[in-house]
């Protein structure tokens, strides 16, 4: 089967074996792959993996096998043929993530076929365009901020840098809540402690004051971006204005799906690539971040 693979030196695209089942795995045919900054990031060697691996973590598909072992347990809400999307990362029983995530630490969606855990499979809608299926996961993501302690009195702010603000945006507007969302330039703009909430999407050591000083005193501020790099924070100023900080991975991915069936994101979807195409984008050659590009495997 085709795969994208980063290694030690450069990103290749390679005909490999299709993945074996063991217990408790299914086997997808990969339809949609979208492009993560994250992806990125590990292909141009910013973000450190091992190698060889196959890259991409936010995809839709089609149930192509079910370990054998699987079908005569209860709980599989999923049938071959049907469409899923799977979760890039798992929790264990005490509901912790996991540290290792598909695309990341294990091989996953830019590929014909992927193999991965039954927990993390999601059936969709069947008549959910697949396409639109395979930004469940940014979507997920983005629902994370409901979770936070909200209250409808807030004043609320969406640090914006990047497709994330503007989901979460989207996803609060669904639920009631109207933030204010601002770049990094007008945020330096705005006076002290204006907001009750504030939610950053892309943190840095250029912008964290900022997001600090316009935060009320009491206020939340909630992280999002998933940054690997070091942010240095001035703690003392958490503390003086008592500061709540509230970091989630992802939301309710049922909610989340049922958010999506709502949710127009045609402005997030942009075109799409065959295998050497999508190679190319990787390695930087026609990359455009202003709408999300998808692999059509």
């Amino acid at each position: 089967m085709k795969a994208i693979l980063k290694k030690t030196d450069w990103i290749y695209l390679e005909d490999i074996m299709k993945p074996s089942l063991s217990n408790g795995e299914v086997l997808i045919q990969v339809a949609y792959a979208g492009l993560c900054r994250t992806d990125l990031y590990i292909a141009n060697g910013k973000i450190k993996t091992k190698t060889p691996l196959v890259l991409g973590h936010e995809f839709s598909g089609i149930v192509k096998e079910i370990h054998p072992e699987l079908k005569n347990q209860s709980g599989l809400d999923f049938e071959i043929g049907e469409k899923v999307m799977v979760m890039p990362i798992s929790q264990d029983k005490k509901g912790y993530y996991t540290w290792d995530m598909l695309g990341l630490d294990m091989d996953w969606g830019f590929a014909e076929f992927v193999k991965v855990a039954a927990s993390s499979v999601y059936k969709i809608p069947a008549d959910m365009d697949m396409k639109k299926a395979a930004v469940l996961e940014p979507i997920a993501a983005s629902a994370a901020v409901l979770e936070a302690p909200i209250k409808a009195d807030m004043k609320w702010l969406i640090q914006w840098d990047s497709r994330i603000s503007q989901l979460t945006m989207d996803i609060m507007k669904l639920k009631g809540f109207y933030p204010d969302m601002l770049s990094d330039l007008e945020l330096a703009e705005v006076g002290d402690n204006e907001y009750d909430y504030v939610v950053e999407t892309f943190v840095n050591n250029d912008n964290i004051d900022d997001i600090i000083r316009v935060l009320k005193p009491g206020g939340i501020l909630v992280l999002k971006s998933r940054s690997y790099f070091p942010v240095n924070i001035k703690v003392a100023e958490l503390v003086k204005k008592n500061i709540s900080i509230f970091a989630k991975y992802y939301g309710d991915i049922q909610e989340s799906i049922e958010l999506l069936e709502k949710l127009d994101v045609d402005w997030l979807l942009g075109n799409d690539y065959d295998f050497q195409e999508f190679t190319d984008i990787l390695k930087g050659d026609i990359y455009d971040e202003s709408k999300k590009l998808f692999l059509k495997a």
